[in-house]
């Protein structure tokens, strides 16, 4: 019987909130980030992501779309509503919609 192909590995290390230094990283930090992360990292994080998004060639009404979406999930994480696992899942959700949009630049 043949040996199963081997799982691949990632080098991708885990992006700490404090060194997103770019949408990519925030991105990456983003993806990587669990229900173990504390408040203050969560808001940081999103309020990075926010400030490096609001440079991105798209289109307006779809930045403020999601500017308001990660302005709304900071509020979340600072005022403790719902669980954390809950906000990771609406963060990667918006990360989605943010990756789309960069996709799509100035398309509607």
């Amino acid at each position: 019987m043949e040996d199963p192909e081997p799982a691949p590995t990632s080098t991708v290390e885990r992006v700490a909130a404090i060194d997103i230094n770019s949408m990519e990283s925030g991105i990456a930090w983003a993806r990587g980030i669990d229900a173990s992360a504390t408040a203050d990292e969560l808001s940081l994080g999103i309020g990075q992501i926010g400030d490096y998004f609001v440079d991105e060639d798209v289109w307006s009404a779809t930045n403020n779309e999601i500017g308001g979406a990660l302005i709304t999930l900071n509020s979340k994480v600072q005022s403790g509503q719902g669980n954390t696992s809950q906000k990771v899942d609406e963060l990667n959700m918006i990360v989605d919609d943010i990756e789309t949009a960069i996709r799509k630049g100035q398309t509607p």
